[in-house]
């Protein structure tokens, strides 16, 4: 399908329709593959997540990365200027392990984590961030510092987005 310009193109409707209609004819082929949530996180899912996956994003399997990929994400050089070269690495094996129809759930370093779901979204997957709620427990020790535990509690998935 090529909309480029010309007299008498047509509309945006049209467009949508052009595309509606494709959508319908691969729809039965794509419920041939069970839904997966692709996990490109530093940690385990936590329960809330896996049930929100199921229940709101009807996700049938979770995929982790495999240890040596999960040291590589964990491990992106702060200090480094490019890191398109650590991101290859993760870059293949979500390649390899998505499907029509996955989500992708990223977190990590703030570039990696851009730069991923930049690409998982060009490949029409959908890129999800964890949005969570966060308390802060404080307990005055004996000899006037002040200790802080942070509880980061899983509130919802949001879809990474472009801004309009």
């Amino acid at each position: 399908m090529h909309k480029g310009w010309r007299e008498n193109s047509s509309n945006a409707n049209n467009m949508i329709e052009e595309i509606r209609k494709a959508f319908e004819e691969i729809s039965p082929i794509l419920k041939n593959y069970p839904r997966k949530g692709i996990f490109v996180v530093s940690h385990e899912p936590t329960p809330d997540q896996l049930e929100e996956l199921k229940n709101n994003w009807d996700i049938q399997e979770i995929v982790r990365m495999p240890k040596d990929i999960a040291s590589k994400w964990q491990s992106i050089p702060p200090g480094k200027e490019s890191i398109e070269e650590e991101i290859l690495v993760i870059k293949n094996w979500i390649d390899e392990v998505c499907t029509p129809g996955d989500v992708v759930i990223i977190q990590g370093d703030y570039g990696a984590s851009f730069m991923l779901a930049d690409y998982v979204r060009k490949l029409a997957f959908t890129p999800l961030y964890a949005a969570t709620k966060r308390e802060v427990e404080e307990k005055r020790l004996e000899e006037g510092s002040v200790e802080q535990k942070r509880i980061f509690r899983h509130v919802m998935f949001r879809e990474y987005k472009k801004i309009k």
